[in-house]
């Protein structure tokens, strides 16, 4: 990841990909998404154009478990899109993997749907 200068607020596509894992989280974990998504600032990004992205919270946010936050997925193009958190339940990452086309950034939201997980 490339380390940002200084950290940042979340570009709108980037905000967007956390409210779409917390409109699919499970139990607690949606309402801790939420909170941490409303005060988290972006800390690096990936150079290779994926949209991946370091997540900093910078407050005092509720924890999030990992296991009640799936994947999202889309088939075209095939792209998964998986949430990394800390072992507090702190988002650290978003992780976005394009499969078998050339990276585009962080996908659109309305394109994602449940992993095979979830």
């Amino acid at each position: 990841m490339k380390s940002i200068e200084a950290l940042r607020m979340p570009r709108p596509g980037e905000r967007a990909i956390v409210d779409a894992l917390a409109d699919v989280a499970q139990g607690e974990s949606t309402n801790a998404l939420r909170q941490q998504a409303a005060t988290m600032l972006v800390a690096a990004n990936c150079g290779c154009g994926c949209g991946s992205f370091n997540v900093s919270l910078t407050e005092p946010v509720p924890a999030a478990a990992a296991e009640e936050v799936p994947t999202l997925v889309s088939s075209e193009p095939a792209i998964e899109v998986l949430p990394v958190f800390s072992p507090s339940g702190r988002l650290a990452s978003v992780e976005v993997t394009y499969f078998l086309d050339e990276a585009r950034g962080v996908p659109a939201p309305g394109s994602l749907m449940l992993g095979p997980s979830g």
